[in-house]
């Protein structure tokens, strides 16, 4: 059976890993919406009409 200190250790561990998971997330996240933005700006630009 594990110790009251190591089950401390142990949950603060799993807490650290959980807070960086969840930054990568919120990161990728980001970069996603990012990404959708741009492409939308992309998509609202007028395009030029071709010469006859």
């Amino acid at each position: 059976m594990l110790t009251e200190t190591e089950l401390r250790v142990i949950l603060t561990a799993l807490g650290i890993v959980a807070s960086i998971l969840s930054i990568i997330k919120t990161w990728l996240d980001i970069k996603g919406l990012r990404s959708k933005n741009r492409k939308a700006q992309n998509r609202k630009k007028p395009r030029r009409r071709k010469r006859k």
